[in-house]
């Protein structure tokens, strides 16, 4: 399934989007089950680069995995790639975790 995909960014260089569709196409490829996905990057304050804020949200047939990514506040200048990588990584774990728990889930209920 092709999962239609939507990105916003905020205080933060146009080749940002490239890396993100990049890890959107990697995400869709390892779970081609993801019917939409929607990520918003953001620089929270104008002038304070290196700070980025990621959300991720996918949409999955039983439900919705969602990622906020905070900023590190010890980490003043953060390379953008590895924010973004650092996000989708997470979205990846917790997408696998869900499907083990709902796999876990559904075998209990059909020994019930």
């Amino acid at each position: 399934m092709q999962a239609s995909h939507s990105i916003t960014l905020r205080n933060i260089p146009a080749n940002a989007e490239a890396l993100i569709r990049t890890q959107i196409d990697r995400l869709n490829k390892d779970h081609n089950w993801i019917s939409d996905c929607q990520v918003i990057a953001e620089v929270p304050a104008p002038f304070t680069t290196g700070m980025y804020q990621i959300r991720i949200d996918c949409k999955i047939p039983d439900g919705s995995v969602v990622i906020d990514r905070a900023p590190l506040m010890d980490c003043y200048q953060e390379d953008l790639q590895v924010a973004i990588w650092s996000a989708f990584e997470q979205a990846r774990q917790k997408i696998k975790s869900h499907v083990i728990h709902s796999a876990n889930f559904s075998r209990k209920l059909q020994h019930a």
